[in-house]
């Protein structure tokens, strides 16, 4: 089987390298599966690439710390240090597996030319009938589309074409070689794919060469065309640029030989000429890398310049909007001012509202103050009568007292064979006394201990009755005394009540309009009953404690009195239970009148009074009560 055949195109970035090897498709030359998308703005028609050959021509320039235009060339050493990573086995292996299912393939990639040493060596290792395309355009064209693409000044783009020509024709001397000019290519498709099938030995198939020729090829695509002369006056082309170009373009001539190649000492002294130019070359690359480094600074601060833009953009829109909502909070706050304006005017109007009922408040206080003087007064007459009454219970024990004690001597000796009796009634004695200290711990306390108290304290009571009987006839002038005094009391204390009652009800009429005000003022009104309570209680426990004093001495002549104490013990015991239920009633009296304090206002000052009478009565029959104790002792 006869060596697969192989056509390479050759030529420089931009100089027409895809359009010539989409026109070896017309002369049925094979390209591969895996070529390189069109990309717009680039090669809007496409690349006509194989992938693989890219990604490794790629690989190995990046081996070589170089890149695609880098003017500095591959020589010996490159290749040789290729070899020596691996490039050389990958690249015969890759290009073996393109050409082994086609009679005829054809690749491109202007990269090439730049590592041709290295695939040189790959072809003749195959042993594959090489032969090369040559894209040849004109120098100023090139230069311009890398100053468009990729930003290069035009000295570097021509530096370039001159580089990639001059390898080309260095390393394809001699060999099987068809130069095509690009521009003649877009004008006279037919003519120059006729000439190139002649120099390759191929056919032309004519349906594809009409769609290459009708919906291939653009004019537009083609921006500018240049002839030599546009050369000679270009001060920043080389001159050795001109003259390789003049040369070349003789090779691509219509009617020069298809295959003719250029004369071998004319290259080789184009190449001295060029490597004199080594270190120029090489100090155009640095110049070149750091600008390129620059250049994607300044593209990478352009991106971020873009993003700014758009961010103010947006940012403007969005001081927009908020002007907006600005103005519209703006008419909220307008609309709010005039609220709070008719607010004020309502506020104020209510000021002079509130200053009238401050007023009104004001004389009800005066009123309430001169009602609160009258409520201590009847106060300290309470106090008044009580102390009195205190008084006298303290003379009446004293004289109590003396005659007990009287009796005691005088008993003495009868009473000596009664000394274990006498002893039991003490420790009784000590009894009755912890429950009495037990029972006016409970009355300060509360209410709640009058109501709680046990039979052993009713008993106890009705034992204090029993023996006060014997001393009663002593109490009486005393006792009459108190009643006088209480009676007095009374009388003075309804004439002061109805006092309070008119002015209650003179303040009610103010105190329905005052309407929450007067809460704060019932606290008063509460307290000054619960004072007059404290009071009563106080006078109730004064007469306890004369009770008590008499019980104690009472009880060493409980054994001379048994059969008189038994019969009082009955009469004793019913008159306490009058007198403590007479001291509940008062108490549930007391507690409806608090209650009745805190219903409607309308309804108070009735209650007041109502609680007041209840009071009086109470009272009454508590003395009533005394007095008939005081008789039936008699």
């Amino acid at each position: 089987m006869a060596n697969p055949r192989l056509i390479v195109v050759l030529g420089m970035h931009r100089s027409g390298t895809s359009a010539v090897t989409r026109a070896l498709q017309v002369l049925n030359v094979e390209l591969g599966d895996k070529l390189m998308p069109a990309a717009d703005g680039d090669n809007p028609k496409g690349f006509f690439e194989d992938t693989e050959i890219y990604a490794l021509n790629v690989d190995m320039l990046q081996a070589l710390e170089i890149d695609w235009f880098s003017l500095a060339p591959v020589d010996e050493h490159g290749v040789e240090s290729l070899r020596n990573k691996g490039y050389f086995l990958r690249a015969v292996e890759l290009i073996k597996a393109k050409c082994e299912s086609a009679p005829v393939f054809g690749f491109k990639d202007p990269r090439i030319a730049k590592l041709l040493p290295f695939w040189k060596a790959v072809f003749d290792h195959c042993q594959f009938g090489v032969s090369y395309v040559v894209t040849v355009r004109h120098p100023r064209s090139v230069a311009n589309s890398l100053v468009k693409r990729n930003g290069f000044d035009l000295e570097k783009g021509y530096l370039l074409w001159l580089e990639y020509v001059l390898r080309i024709a260095a390393w394809t001397a001699g060999q099987r070689c068809a130069y095509v000019d690009y521009d003649r290519l877009v004008e006279q498709p037919v003519a120059q794919l006729k000439r190139l099938a002649k120099a390759l030995a191929l056919k032309v198939n004519k349906p594809a060469l009409a769609d290459y020729k009708n919906g291939f090829l653009d004019q537009t695509l083609r921006h500018t065309v240049y002839t030599r002369a546009d050369l000679e006056v270009d001060s920043l082309c080389p001159p050795l640029a001109h003259e390789v170009y003049c040369a070349i373009c003789d090779l691509a001539d219509p009617g020069a030989l298809a295959s003719a190649s250029l004369n071998k000492t004319q290259v080789a002294k184009w190449i001295a000429e060029f490597s004199r130019l080594k270190t120029t070359l090489a100090y155009v690359d640095r110049l070149s890398a750091d600008d390129t480094v620059r250049r994607q600074n300044l593209e990478f601060l352009n991106t971020q310049v873009t993003e700014l833009k758009a961010e103010t953009v947006a940012r403007g829109q969005w001081g927009l909007d908020l002007d907006k909502v600005i103005a519209e909070r703006d008419g909220q706050l307008a609309g709010l001012h005039r609220s709070l304006a008719a607010g004020a005017g309502e506020i104020s109007h209510l000021t002079g509202a509130v200053a009238e009922r401050d007023i009104t408040l004001a004389e009800l206080g005066s009123r309430i103050a001169h009602i609160q003087a009258e409520g201590r007064q009847v106060n300290q007459d309470h106090a008044a009568a009580a102390n009195q009454l205190v008084l006298n219970a303290a003379s009446e024990r004293a004289t109590l007292v003396d005659q007990l004690e009287v009796a005691r001597l005088s008993l003495q000796a009868s009473e000596q064979d009664k000394f274990k009796l006498l002893n039991d009634h003490f420790l009784r004695e000590r009894e009755l006394n912890a429950g009495y200290i037990e029972l006016q711990e409970r009355q300060r306390e509360a209410e709640r201990v009058w109501a709680a108290k046990s039979v052993e304290q009713d008993l106890l009571a009705a034992q204090e009755r029993r023996l006060l009987q014997a001393q009663i006839d002593v109490a009486r002038s005393a006792v009459a005394s108190a009643e006088t005094a209480r009676l007095e009391f009374v009388t003075e204390s309804s004439r002061r009540e109805r006092l309070l009652h008119e002015n209650f009800v003179t303040a009610q009429t103010d105190l329905q309009l005052a309407g929450e005000q007067w809460a704060s003022k019932q606290a008063e009104f509460e307290r000054l009953l619960a004072a007059e309570r404290a009071q009563l209680s106080g006078q109730i426990e004064s007469v306890r404690q004369s009770l008590q004093a008499a019980l104690e001495e009472k009880l060493k002549l409980s054994e001379q009195h048994s059969s008189q104490e038994r019969e009082l013990f009955n009469s004793g015991t019913q008159r306490e239970r009058e007198f403590n239920e007479t001291i509940a009633s008062l108490q549930v009296a007391l507690r409806q009148l608090e209650k009745d304090w805190t219903d409607e206002v309308a309804q108070r000052d009735v209650l007041i009074a109502q609680g007041q009478s209840t009071l009086i009565s109470q009272t009454q029959a508590a003395n009533d009560a005394v007095q008939s104790l005081q008789r039936q002792l008699d």
